[in-house]
């Protein structure tokens, strides 16, 4: 369960780095992705 909220922290890391840049979006799968983009 350790290595998970390491993950999901470094995940966070990268995303706020990203957002200086970059829309993002997070999504379960790549189905979720796709529905993140049609949204737009």
């Amino acid at each position: 369960m350790n290595g998970v909220n390491e993950i999901e922290g470094e995940m966070d890391l990268w995303t706020r780095e990203f957002r200086k840049y970059f829309t993002v979006d997070r999504a379960t799968g790549y189905e979720g992705a796709l529905e993140k983009i049609r949204e737009r």
